[in-house]
């Protein structure tokens, strides 16, 4: 009976073939399951149907009117946004208004969380490139963590937020094509496209070409880029930075956002280094030391590069690049917005940064070979040491913002509710702080009487039934229903993650096992 279910030797080899790729695709696909759930989730629990804030006049004055009316142009599409100048944020506002014909923050939000998750998809195929089965899956597990915790709140609950999501994903796509290129190559000219992108994200997006410029001069002086054409590339590079920053919006009054004094800059900045183990307000000294701590990684992949002086294709360098980045990203995100730090809208970058420091310790573990024990039990401690303070900001800062942000969401549609349903601004005026979901009662009146913004806002601040939503016919209905769907899925989807994670931890335990090596 046995010799009947013999598998031709072709079938063995392929179904091995197959076990041995789902082993390998199971911790990214774990990680990114988990991370989408927990950001449905949130948004099931926290969303608010409510826009809010920079979208009233982004959205309701700007684009939506002049997207209904036919006479949307550049003009509208490259208008700056404060400092920013937010195209792809705009393109995607009006792509699911034209879905829906309704004007749905929660489907938004609902974008936002997919967009996030495609985006890490890539910047984990980056960082797993080289690992070997058990650091992919601590590196899966580990992000999983940090991506999974609700840090960025303000990203996920805010449709508004698809601009950190473009920066980061022109800007790592722009890396990874760049830093490995010869310059002036038809991979070098996608590059330059996609990093030049990431200005149309936010403001900040220039300095992709920076962190390239950065490498590049690396490059050159451990001789791997020679020529005329590599040193060309240089002022290319530093004019497409230089021009992205001279074309920042400059709007008065904003001065106040910025730290005021040079203390104040360097310790927003040692602030951003050392997220999350200890908050901004401990003594600087200490603030110094953990940022060096947590940054620490970076050495072992400068030191390598410097030792090796590898060729343009070596993994080393894109890691290098894109630290550089996370780093510029601080230094200008510190400039721009340091007196406010850290609102949890910029931990969506830092937590990349977190999550690329323990993929270079996993990098340089594996090519440690025997004499990896001490980096081991030092990469232990980083880890551990990481995870704490990340649990504790969870259970401090974070815990607190979407608690608060969910109660005067609740309130600010109450709000907005009794003025559509009397007309009287008075239900909007002299309020508590946040009690409305724009800064001055007239202003947000402005924005509700803009033509085609009223009967397209979500239902429930109508006083209807937003069932009707789901019932409705078409296109419309259809993603209705796929939004609520989702959205009742989210603890399911987190779940089937975590499954996944632990289905490839228990086979790498059984393999080693089944190879004779200590558990």
């Amino acid at each position: 009976m046995h010799a009947s279910l013999r598998l031709p030797p072709e079938t063995r080899r392929r179904l091995a073939q197959a076990g041995a790729t789902a082993l390998r695709l199971a911790p990214p696909a774990g990680c990114l399951l988990v991370v989408l759930g927990a950001k449905l989730w949130l948004i099931a629990s926290h969303g608010s149907p409510t826009p809010f804030w920079d979208q009233w006049d982004a959205e309701a004055v700007l684009i939506y009117p002049a997207w209904l009316q036919g006479r949307l142009g550049l003009a509208e599409l490259l208008a700056p946004h404060v400092d920013h100048r937010i195209l792809f944020t705009r393109l995607l506002a009006i792509g699911l208004l034209a879905l829906q014909d309704r004007w749905d923050p929660i489907l938004q939000m609902v974008a936002g969380a997919v967009l996030h998750v495609g985006t890490l998809a890539l910047v984990l195929a980056v960082l797993l490139r080289g690992l070997g089965a058990g650091e992919r899956l601590a590196l899966c597990g580990f992000a999983a963590l940090v991506f999974g915790l609700p840090f960025g709140s303000d990203n996920t609950l805010w449709g508004f937020q698809s601009q950190f999501y473009f920066l980061l994903l022109f800007s790592v796509a722009g890396l990874v094509l760049l830093v490995p290129a010869p310059a002036f190559g038809p991979r070098w000219w996608a590059g330059l496209a996609v990093a030049c992108a990431a200005y149309l994200g936010m403001a900040s997006g220039g300095v992709a070409l920076l962190a390239v410029l950065t490498v590049a001069v690396l490059q050159i002086a451990a001789g791997q880029r020679r020529g005329g054409r590599e040193w060309a590339a240089l002022p290319v590079y530093a004019a497409l930075f230089v021009g992205s920053w001279l074309l920042l919006p400059v709007l008065p009054g904003n001065d106040h956002l910025r730290p005021a004094t040079v203390l104040a800059f360097v310790r927003s900045l040692l602030s951003a280094g050392a997220w999350p183990v200890v908050a901004p307000h401990v003594a600087l000294g200490l603030l110094a030391a953990v940022a060096l701590f947590v940054q620490a990684p970076v050495a072992l992949v400068a030191a390598a590069l410097w030792r090796e002086r590898p060729g343009l294709r070596h993994h080393g360098w894109l890691l290098l690049g894109l630290w550089v980045w996370v780093a510029l990203q601080a230094l200008a995100i510190v400039y721009g917005r340091g007196a406010a730090f850290p609102a949890p809208r910029y931990l969506d970058i830092f937590a990349v940064g977190l999550v690329l420091n323990f993929a270079i310790l996993l990098w340089t573990l594996s090519r440690a070979g025997a004499g990896g024990r001490r980096l081991a039990a030092a990469a232990s401690v980083w880890v551990l040491v990481v995870a704490a303070g990340a649990g504790r900001w969870f259970n401090g800062s974070t815990l607190f913002e979407i608690g608060y942000r969910r109660d005067m969401a609740v309130i600010q549609t109450e709000r907005v509710k009794a003025y559509l349903a009397s007309g009287d601004i008075r239900e909007l005026q002299d309020r508590p702080p946040l009690h409305i979901p724009y800064p001055t009662a007239e202003r947000l009146a402005f924005a509700l009487a803009q033509p085609g913004i009223r009967e397209r806002l979500p239902p429930v601040l109508l006083g209807q039934d937003d069932s009707e939503e789901r019932r409705r016919g078409g296109l419309a209905g259809f993603v209705a229903r796929q939004k609520e769907s989702l959205l009742k899925r989210g603890p399911l989807i987190a779940g089937l993650g975590l499954a996944l994670l632990l289905a490839a931890a228990t086979a790498r335990l059984r393999g080693r096992e089944a190879d004779g090596a200590p558990g």
